[in-house]
C-alpha cells in the first residue's frame, strides 16, 4: 500500500471532503420537494427544470474546466467554486421565487461540476487507483447524509428546503474558511504529472478527433447506456420520498431515512465492489447487477406493500453502485484505449443529460397519470438499460 507525506494526506482530506459535502444537497430537491413545490405553487414535473439548470451548469464546466486549471491552478479553482456554491445555497435560502432558485441551480450546476472535473484530475494526477475510488465513494457518503439532515433540520422546527439550503450553505462556507487557512493545495505544486493532466483535459494531447470516435457504432450504444442509467440513479433518489409520502403513507421522518439507506447503500456497493471485483469477469459481475436492479425496481410496483417497495428501494443502491465506476474503467476495453478519452467524456455527458430529462419525465407522467406511474417507468428503463448492455457487449466482443 502506497504511503504519502503528510501534506498529500492533507490534500486527499480536502478532496474527500469537498466531494461528500456536494453529495449532500441533492436532498434538497429530493426530499424537500413536496414543500418547495407547495410553497411555489408548481407541478410535479416543474422539479425538471432545476434538474435541467443544473445538467446545463455541469455541462458547461466540463466544457471549459480543463483551460481554468491550466490557467488558474486546481486549488484556486477549487476554493472559487466552492464559493460559488456556498453563495447559491444562500440564495436558495433567501429566495423570493421559483424563478430565481432555477437560475442558482445552473449557477450551483457549474460550481458542482468544477469540483467534480477538477478533483477528479488532482486525484488521477497524483494518487492512486484506491484514492480515487474511495474520492467517488465520498461523494455517496454525502448523498447519505443529506437526506438526515434535513430531518435533524425538521426536527428543529425549520423548513425542510430552506433550512437545509441555509445549513448546508454555512458548511460550505466553513470548508471555504479551511482551505484559506491550510492552503493544502499550494503545497507539491510543483508536481509535473498535474500539470499533464491537466492538459490532456484540455483537449492539448488528444491524436484521435471526438468525429472518429463518434464513428464507432458501439460509442452511441454506451452513450445511450450511460444516459438511461444516469436518469435510472437519480429518478430512485428523486421520486422515492414523494411517492412514500404522498402516495403509500409512509411518515416524512421514516421515508427520509429511507432515501438515505438507498444513497447508503449504493455507497457501500462501491466500496464493497472495490473488494470483490475480481472474483467474477467483468461483464458477468454487471450482469448480475443489472438483473438486481430489474429485480429490485420490481418490488416498487407495490403501492399496498410499503415494507416491500423499502427493500426494493435499498436493494437496488446496492444493484446499481458498480455500473457507472466499472463500466467507465472497462471504456478502453469496450471502444478501443486510443478512442476511450473521448468516449469517456460523451458517456459521462451522456450521463448527466439523462439525469436531467428522465427523472423529468417521471415528473410528466405523475402529473399527467398519478405518482404510481413512476415505478413501472423506472422499470422500464432498467429493461431498455439491460439491453443495452448486451448489445453493447456483443459489440465489444465482435471488435
Amino acid at each position: 500500500m502506497k504511503k504519502y507525506s503528510s501534506s498529500a494526506l492533507l490534500v486527499i482530506a480536502f478532496l474527500f471532503v469537498s466531494i461528500m459535502m456536494f453529495g449532500m444537497p441533492g436532498a434538497i430537491t429530493s426530499v424537500g420537494w413536496p414543500d418547495m413545490r407547495d410553497e411555489f405553487g408548481l407541478r410535479q414535473d416543474s422539479i425538471g427544470w432545476m434538474l435541467m439548470a443544473g445538467t446545463i451548469g455541469h455541462l458547461i464546466s466540463g466544457a471549459f474546466n480543463g483551460r481554468l486549471m491550466y490557467r488558474f491552478g486546481g486549488g484556486r479553482l477549487m476554493l472559487f467554486a466552492l464559493i460559488i456554491f456556498s453563495l447559491s445555497l444562500f440564495g436558495y435560502w433567501l429566495t423570493p421565487s421559483w424563478a430565481l432558485l432555477v437560475a442558482l441551480a445552473l449557477i450551483g450546476g457549474w460550481a458542482a461540476g468544477t469540483v467534480d472535473a477538477t478533483g477528479n484530475t488532482i486525484t488521477a494526477a497524483r494518487f492512486d487507483e484506491r484514492i480515487m475510488n474511495w474520492f467517488h465513494g465520498f461523494f455517496g457518503i454525502g448523498a447519505t447524509l443529506g437526506p438526515l439532515i434535513i430531518s435533524l433540520v425538521v426536527a428543529q422546527g425549520f423548513n425542510s428546503w430552506r433550512g437545509g439550503a441555509f445549513v448546508f450553505a454555512v458548511m460550505f462556507a466553513l470548508i471555504c474558511l479551511a482551505q484559506v487557512i491550510l492552503r493544502p493545495f499550494r503545497r507539491d505544486v510543483s508536481a509535473g504529472d498535474e500539470v499533464q493532466a491537466i492538459k490532456e483535459s484540455a483537449g492539448e494531447e488528444s491524436s484521435i478527433s471526438g468525429r472518429e470516435t463518434l464513428s464507432k457504432g458501439i460509442v452511441w450504444i454506451a452513450i445511450a447506456f450511460f444516459f438511461v442509467y444516469g436518469g435510472i440513479e437519480v429518478a430512485l433518489g428523486q421520486w422515492s420520498f414523494t411517492i412514500f409520502t404522498e402516495s403509500r403513507g409512509i411518515s416524512d421522518e421514516l421515508a427520509r431515512v429511507w432515501v438515505a439507506v438507498y444513497w447508503g447503500t449504493f455507497t457501500a456497493g462501491r466500496f464493497i465492489f472495490g473488494v470483490i471485483s475480481h472474483w467474477l469477469p467483468v461483464n458477468r459481475w454487471l450482469r448480475i447487477c443489472l438483473f438486481g436492479t430489474m429485480a429490485s425496481v420490481v418490488l416498487l410496483l407495490f403501492p399496498n406493500r410499503p415494507v416491500i417497495a423499502i427493500i426494493g428501494l435499498a436493494l437496488s443502491g446496492l444493484a446499481q453502485a458498480p455500473i457507472f465506476a466499472t463500466l467507465i474503467s472497462n471504456m478502453p476495453n469496450l471502444v478501443g484505449k486510443d478512442h476511450s478519452a473521448n468516449a469517456i467524456g460523451y458517456v459521462v455527458g451522456a450521463a448527466g443529460i439523462g439525469i436531467a430529462f428522465l427523472p423529468w419525465g417521471a415528473g410528466i407522467l405523475a402529473e399527467a397519470i398519478s405518482l404510481e406511474a413512476i415505478p413501472p417507468y423506472i422499470l422500464g428503463l432498467t429493461v431498455l438499460l439491460f439491453a443495452l448492455f448486451e448489445i453493447m457487449a456483443r459489440g465489444s466482443a465482435e471488435s
